[in-house]
């Protein structure tokens, strides 16, 4: 589908219409001529933001506030959806991106100069260290974001190390990968 240019009064009308109940989204998509998907974004952003959902061309995101975002959902705080209105996060996708960068150690910086990590780099481990992340996580409920932050790996490698534990025993944690 064509991407069509909608004013911000104009989407400040359309979600007011629905939200009022006068019109549904799949219409306000076919009266816009815009995807379903960005009149559920429009509504997800005018829930987090009001009017001012529509005003900004670009909104800057702060380190603590990413890495909160992306705890949150790790940890099952709430979907996608409830952490990028918790936190006033304009799309479901950037939230996505932190979590991507989160799980495969990338770093994740601000927009401002001078921008610190806040993401955790994975790191290579031993047999012996990850059996010690296997037992730590398992007798912490599967706690993956703690674990991490424990011994200084990616959440990825909590997770990955905890399920091939589990799926193959110690086995498993031999190749470290």
């Amino acid at each position: 589908m064509k991407r069509k240019k909608i004013s911000s009064s104009e989407k400040i009308t359309a979600v007011n219409l629905y939200t009022e109940g006068r019109i549904s989204q799949k219409q306000l998509a076919e009266m816009y001529d815009v995807s379903l998907s960005s009149v559920r974004q429009w509504i997800r952003n005018y829930e987090a933001l009001g009017n001012d959902a529509f005003q900004q061309k670009y909104k800057k995101y702060s380190k603590e506030l990413k890495y909160q975002a992306v705890q949150d959902y790790l940890n099952g705080v709430g979907s996608q959806d409830e952490i990028c209105r918790k936190y006033g996060i304009r799309s479901r996708s950037k939230l996505q991106l932190w979590i991507m960068m989160y799980n495969s150690g990338m770093d994740s910086k601000t927009n401002s100069s001078g921008g610190s990590a806040t993401m955790t780099k994975g790191k290579k481990t031993t047999f012996d260290e990850r059996t010690k992340i296997v037992e730590y996580c398992i007798a912490h409920d599967r706690n993956y974001a703690q674990t991490a932050k424990l011994f200084g790996i990616s959440y990825q490698q909590a997770r990955n190390y905890t399920i091939k534990y589990e799926e193959a025993g110690v086995n498993g944690l031999i190749d470290g990968r």
